[in-house]
């Protein structure tokens, strides 16, 4: 647990030391080549930071993996920007799980993991959200 801490804030430093790339990244392709960036080379630093991160979390949080790429979904949506700002990110996904755990436990004559019920509720949001996004870059 210590060395997966350990992890989160390295990789937080790194987000950070990392975030003009991270903005430009989030652009299309060829504004962020026209911009200077290398694709292929310049993403891979950054889905290893994401992908640390993602370790990191789930093994001191659990395996309540919708959360973290439903909270940064909504954080975007909410703040309408191109990248999610992370605490507004982890603020949303604290309030989930707590909604989750909360529905878990009291909605159902047996008391379900948290996981349960961000799956149930989760899989629904995902789906619309795929089906949103695949629209909008058939018109784009």
């Amino acid at each position: 647990m210590p060395t997966a801490a350990a992890v989160i804030v390295l990789g937080l430093v790194a987000a950070a030391l990392l975030r003009n790339q991270r903005e430009v990244l989030a652009l299309d392709s060829g504004t962020s080549r026209a911009l200077g960036m290398h694709l292929g080379r310049d993403r891979v630093p950054m889905l290893g930071i994401a992908s640390l991160l993602a370790i990191a979390a789930t093994v001191i949080a659990g395996p309540l993996a919708f959360v973290a790429l439903a909270s940064g979904h909504a954080a975007r949506l909410v703040t309408r920007g191109t990248i999610p700002p992370v605490p507004h990110a982890a603020l949303i996904g604290a309030i989930f799980v707590l909604l989750a755990d909360l529905l878990a436990a009291c909605a159902f004559p047996v008391i379900l993991p948290a996981g349960v019920a961000t799956a149930v509720i989760g899989a629904p949001y995902l789906i619309v959200l795929v089906i949103r996004q695949s629209k909008v870059r058939q018109r784009g």
